[in-house]
């Protein structure tokens, strides 16, 4: 019985640590300021947020992975797929009635600095009940090199079907975004609700 015991807690620390998957939609409005021509544009993009991250140790959140796509809204124009950059942090940070969820993250080639944060509660996200917003908002500011510069206000939803969907299926985060970039070229630019 002492060595069935031993091989199943062996075991039990041999299996990877599963990896959760959410998936936010995003919504961004602001200005961008044209430097060269001194042309300020409105600037609204939506788009998808696929975060690969272990959740389970709600102090230490680790991620593995994060993909951004994201269009114009008008135009459905595919603007870009973007890695996040490594250090990219989810935090859930405790407070007086509760926990709110923090997503921050410097990326140093493009110049962008991002802040969102919102309320977190437990939700089962496919088979696993972990802390998670629903709802992220906060504000980035960028910089592409010396011509283009600006700020904005995002909002982020999270997609609790698509996330419980491909936490079952087990999806990955790369595999999820060339999805949504075929559907988009596929509908002539918009992805449907």
């Amino acid at each position: 019985m002492r060595y069935l015991i031993s091989i199943m807690v062996a075991f039990a620390f041999c299996v990877p640590a599963r990896a959760e998957i959410l998936i936010f939609k995003t919504h961004i409005g602001g200005h961008q300021f044209d430097v060269a021509n001194n042309v300020v544009e409105m600037k609204k993009e939506s788009g998808y947020l696929a975060i690969d991250a272990n959740l389970s140790n709600p102090n230490s959140i680790t991620i593995s992975e994060t993909q951004f796509l994201h269009y114009e809204t008008k135009t459905g124009r595919k603007i870009q797929y973007t890695t996040l950059p490594s250090d990219a942090e989810l935090i859930l940070v405790d407070y007086g009635r509760g926990k709110k969820m923090v997503l921050r993250f410097f990326d140093d080639t493009t110049g962008t600095y991002m802040v969102l944060s919102g309320n977190a509660s437990l939700k089962d996200i496919g088979g696993l009940s972990r802390f998670t917003a629903i709802g992220l908002s906060g504000n980035d500011v960028w910089q592409q090199q010396d011509y283009m510069t600006g700020s904005g206000s995002i909002r982020m939803t999270l997609d609790l079907k698509a996330t419980r969907l491909s936490n079952i299926q087990s999806t990955t985060v790369t595999q999820l975004i060339e999805n949504y970039g075929q559907i988009l070229e596929q509908t002539k630019g918009y992805i449907p609700e």
